[in-house]
């Protein structure tokens, strides 16, 4: 039997062309999701550092902060901001 005048595809090559678009897809939803789920831990974390940085800044307005800073940050290598950063004590 001569299958080279023969157009179209057999229903194997449909089902095994099927099952790569069925597997592409998942991988597509698969990511799809991961990214949401880490799109949504970014914004948790944005939250938690915005409301640390408000009390922080709300802490350095306290009146006795300048003194409690003097005395208790007296090495440099323990600044928030590295060595040799801004001492709020000098202002």
């Amino acid at each position: 039997m001569d299958r080279r005048n023969e157009q179209g595809a057999t229903l194997v090559e449909l089902m095994i062309a099927s099952a790569v678009l069925a597997i592409a897809v998942l991988g597509v939803m698969a990511a799809v999701c991961v990214s949401m789920i880490h799109q949504h831990h970014a914004r948790l974390n944005e939250r938690a550092m915005n409301a640390a940085r408000e009390r922080a800044e709300r802490l350095r307005g306290e009146p006795g902060f300048r003194a409690v800073y003097a005395r208790y940050n007296r090495s440099a290598t323990d600044d928030p901001d590295g060595a040799g950063g801004p001492n709020p004590a000098d202002d």
